[in-house]
């Protein structure tokens, strides 16, 4: 996983956790999956059923059964990746031109 520095929250959550009476807090942050086999092979079969690799462009919310304020949540992540797309865009764009950061 490739993340961005510096890191950005996106959202916060809680996940109850009834068999040990706790509950658990949660900060979510973007990043980049440099191998998506190393996720697949690492995420708990048996807490979650399945991965599924989110394109913004096409998900429907009202299609899905979601945690609250996903659709939020999916909105400031990609607002996120594109604010870091740019940065890095113009931070390559200095580095061809030579320029380097004070």
């Amino acid at each position: 996983m490739i993340l961005p520095h510096p890191l950005e929250p996106i959202g916060t959550y809680e996940i109850s956790d009834e068999e040990e009476h706790r509950v658990i807090p949660g900060i979510i942050f973007i990043a980049d999956i440099a191998d998506e086999g190393d996720v697949i092979h690492n995420y708990s079969h048996q807490k979650h059923t399945e991965i599924i690799w989110l394109d913004p462009g096409k998900f429907h919310l009202e299609q899905h059964q979601c945690v609250p304020n996903f659709g939020a949540t999916i909105a400031r992540a990609v607002e996120a990746r594109r604010r870091i797309g740019k940065v890095q865009e113009c931070q390559s764009r200095q580095a061809a031109k030579g320029v380097r950061k004070p």
